[in-house]
Parts: C-alpha cells; structure tokens; sequence
C-alpha cells in the first residue's frame, strides 16, 4: 500500500493510469492552457463573467469555468456554466461548449423566469 501523500504533491494515483480523467484546462477560444494560466484568467471577472441578469425572483449567471468537465475527456468542453439563483429553480446549472450556446442558453432562462 502506498504512503498518504501531501494533497497537491503529486497527480492522484487514479490519473496516471486512465488519461481521460486528467484534468484539462482551456481559453474561452477552447485553446488548451496550463492550470496555471486558468488561475491567471479566473483572476479577471470582466473575462469570467459573461452576463448577470436580475429577473422576478433571483438572477441567471453566466459564467466561463475553463475546465472541462467530463469524466470520460471526451467530446467538446464544457467551459461555461449558466445558474440560476432564487425561485423554483435556485441553483439548476447548465453547462455550454462556447460562448454562443453559454448566450442562448442564459437569454431562455432570463426569458423563462421573468426578467
């Protein structure tokens, strides 16, 4: 059995042998980068945050992530992620391969709680 390593000293164990798994980081052209360079990006919140719109009951955010998540790595990214926050709905997420969807899908959900 393995020591217990240092949390962030090393890639988890799982990681090395299924690359699907390995965390993967891109632009919000879907360029790869380093996760050093998403945490660069992340910094900036006029890069991040595409649209917050207050509606009747709470607001929709939209919002580039940069990492994709997928379990297998397979498929386009998803890089961006809509949330709605307050009313039946608080905190459904919908996540979008660039920024268009990540647009159209914010717009039908302002559309849909009532602006």
């Amino acid at each position: 059995m393995d020591p217990p390593s240092i949390i962030g000293a090393e890639e988890p164990r799982h990681t090395r042998y299924l690359p699907a798994l390995r965390r993967q980081y891109f632009n919000r052209e879907g360029q790869p980068i380093t996760d050093e360079q998403l945490h660069q990006l992340l910094q900036d919140p006029d890069y991040c945050v595409l649209a917050c719109t207050a509606t009747g009951c709470g607001w929709v955010q939209t919002e580039f992530v940069g990492e994709h998540h997928s379990w297998t790595g397979v498929g386009k990214p998803l890089l961006f992620r809509t949330t709605i926050f307050g009313g039946r709905r608080d905190g459904e997420v919908r996540r979008s391969g660039d920024e268009r969807e990540a647009m159209w899908c914010h717009n039908a959900w302002v559309e849909q709680q009532g602006q």
